[in-house]
Order: structure tokens, then C-alpha cells, then sequence
């Protein structure tokens, strides 16, 4: 095949194992003929530069490229387009994952797949829930759980961490008489008690699924939080640095609220603070895309429905993980990571005069005459 993004079947099949870094890990793609170890057990990719074709003089016989066929993408499309590095070179393209709130690349390299290694037993227990009805839109029920503590990061050095336990789906029957909010609830409230999360650290996304807080409460589990995903950004610290010091804030860094959290969960990641990530639940982070919009410039994540039609499917698993970030959040977990803000298009003519200003006071203690 050729390979085109890193997020698509021939990207994670290709991908350099782990000790090579992985897409990220600047593998030797130079126009030869080379092999490199898949991060799948056993496996090898075969990289076959179309510069490197026992058939560039054509005459083989065989339809294999040729120097001919080169010669014609060069020409037609340009040495740094995307076809020739594609069709031609048989090299991943340079930045394709750019636009990725989440990568593949940044998951292995932040270590977010490994095991948590706790420093001791005081975990807070997360409950989060992507709730939804009948399927309704192809959307599925998702419960998952979150812990949240001291670990231990890649250098040994005790962090507060969090740690995906697991998420599963949860079953809604619309061939029962129950109202699909009960039986959610009822669901969740098993699990809850089964392995001891407080209802009050019970989070869900309730944009919409106002009878879902009301089918909690009438099963004595009213103290579950609520988590409105449309709505604008809070006035939190995008994040703070190693040191401690807040970066800018989320409603000025951020278009509306879902950016924040989806961007929240990409920042835990980032920071090394995140561990326990599994296959399918990173199959649905690393889909998303963002933009910046407005001025002041501001970043927003791609909408859902443009998702849905991309991939075929709602991300309900990394939707119901940001909720679960977002309760670890207001819990008082912070995100040790500084954010770079977007430039927003300004007016330079203060440079100029700042400039004219500071000409004015060298000048002026200059001797410029004598007697």
C-alpha cells in the first residue's frame, strides 16, 4: 500500500516499533529499499522506494514503476507534493497528523499505554458515563472508570496521575417496559457499589439527558455531577508548568467547552501524567481534528457530526474518558503541562514606535558638538 496518514490501516500496521519512536522517532525513510520492526509482535515493514525499482528503465516487462512514471509526478505534481512522496517515494508524509488533537505518536511516547505504578494505596475512584438512548444517532452507552492518585513518571519521580481502569458498554433493551434512563442508572449504580465509587465522584455528560439526573435520583443516587459538554470554556488554567505557574485560560484559549476537554485529556497525555490507555479507546482520540476560529483566535475541535461522517461512528470512548478527566479536574487533579497559545493577528505599529522611542533616548545623551 501507500501510505498516507498514520491514523489509517497501513499507518498503525507500518508504525516503527516503540524502541524506534515510533512515526515520531525520525525513521530512516531515505529513497532505498529497508526494513524496520512493527511495534506487533514479529512484524517487519518493507519500505520499497519507487526511486529504487529494478524497472526504471521499463524494460521488464512488468507494470512496475518506472523512471518514466516518476519523471511524470515530478512534473506534474512537484517533488514536495503529497503524491509524489506517496506514489513515488513510498515515504509517510511529513505533519499528515498536525491537525490531530490526540496522536498515536504522542500516547507511546508519553508512555499513556503503560501500567500505573501507584506510590501508595490512596486512589480516587472515577466513575464516567457517555450516556445515550436507543442507539439513537449510532451512539453508544458508555461507563468507564478513572483512578486518580500519586504514581510514578518515566524518570521515577512521583506525580499525581491518572490511570484508565476500563471502560464497557452499557446495555440498553428496548424490548423491556423500563425507561432507558432506569436502566442506565441501574447499571451504573451496580457497578458503582460493586467497586466503591461514591456517586458524588459519578460523572456524566448531561448535554441534553435531563430525565437521566431525575432516573438517578428517583434510585437514590442523587449526588452523581453533571458535565454540560456545549456551553463556553471555564475560567481554569489551560494548565501550569513544572513549576507551578498558570498558563492562559481555557475560555480565552478555547472556542467552547468540548475543545476543553477533549483538549484536557490530550494535556494529561502530554504531560506524562496519563497511563492505562487502551487500543480502542486511543482508535477514537487520535480521529479528532481541530481549527482555530474567531478573533481573537481561538481553538476548536472538530464538530461530532463531521466525526461521525469521517470514521462512521460516534466516539463515545473518548467521549466518556473526557468526562472522566473533567471530574478528575473540579476533584483537583492538575495538569502539569504549558500550552502554547495560538497568535492572534495584531497591529505591529507599537514596534515602530517603541523603536522611534528608543533611537530618541540613545541619541540623546550622545555629544554631537564641541566648543
Amino acid at each position: 500500500g501507500n501510505p498516507k496518514d498514520t491514523t489509517d490501516a497501513l499507518g498503525v500496521i507500518c508504525e516503527p516499533s516503540p524502541e524506534y519512536g515510533g512515526w515520531d522517532g525520525g525513521i530512516d525513510q531515505t529513497p532505498e529499499t529497508k526494513t524496520w520492526p512493527i511495534r506487533w509482535p514479529n512484524g517487519v515493514c518493507v519500505q520499497l522506494p519507487g526511486s529504487d525499482s529494478p524497472n526504471l528503465d521499463g524494460k521488464l516487462g512488468i507494470p512496475l514503476i518506472s523512471q518514466e512514471h516518476i519523471d511524470s509526478d515530478i512534473a506534474f505534481y512537484g517533488k514536495d507534493s503529497l503524491q509524489y512522496t506517496m506514489m513515488d517515494q513510498g515515504m509517510m508524509p511529513r505533519g499528515q497528523g498536525s491537525r490531530r488533537v490526540i496522536t498515536r505518536q504522542k500516547c507511546l511516547k508519553f508512555l499513556a499505554m503503560e501500567e500505573i505504578v501507584w506510590v501508595n494505596d490512596k486512589i480516587t475512584k472515577i466513575g464516567f458515563l457517555d450516556a445515550a438512548y436507543r442507539g439513537v444517532g449510532g451512539d453508544r452507552c458508555i461507563f468507564g472508570q478513572l483512578n486518580m492518585g500519586t504514581g510514578i513518571d518515566k524518570d521515577g519521580k512521583q506525580r499525581p496521575m491518572l490511570a484508565l481502569v476500563d471502560t464497557m458498554l452499557v446495555p440498553v433493551s428496548v424490548k423491556v417496559d423500563e425507561m432507558p434512563e432506569d436502566q442506565i442508572a441501574h447499571f451504573v449504580i451496580q457497578k458503582c457499589l460493586e467497586r466503591g465509587i461514591a456517586q458524588e465522584k459519578v460523572y456524566f455528560d448531561s448535554t441534553g439527558r435531563g430525565s437521566l439526573m431525575s432516573a438517578f435520583a428517583r434510585n437514590e443516587f442523587p449526588h452523581v455531577q453533571t458535565v454540560e459538554f456545549g456551553g463556553n470554556p471555564t475560567d481554569r488554567p489551560v494548565g501550569v508548568d513544572m513549576a507551578g505557574k498558570s498558563t492562559v485560560l481555557c475560555k480565552d484559549y478555547y472556542y467552547n467547552f468540548v475543545s476543553e476537554l477533549w483538549y484536557s485529556v490530550g494535556l494529561v497525555i502530554e504531560s506524562g501524567q496519563f497511563r492505562g490507555l487502551t487500543e480502542d479507546v486511543m482508535g477514537e482520540l487520535i480521529l479528532r481534528e481541530w481549527g482555530y476560529v474567531g478573533k481573537p483566535v481561538k481553538i476548536q475541535v472538530e464538530p461530532k457530526s463531521d466525526m461521525k461522517k469521517k470514521s462512521g461512528r460516534s466516539p463515545d470512548l473518548a467521549d466518556g474518558l473526557a468526562v472522566g478527566v473533567e471530574g478528575a479536574r473540579r476533584l483537583g487533579f492538575v495538569v502539569q503541562k504549558l500550552a502554547k497559545f495560538p497568535k492572534n493577528e495584531q497591529n505591529d505599529a507599537w514596534k515602530e514606535t517603541l523603536r522611534k522611542r528608543a533611537d530618541s533616548l540613545h541619541y540623546g545623551g550622545q555629544l554631537n558638538y564641541s566648543v
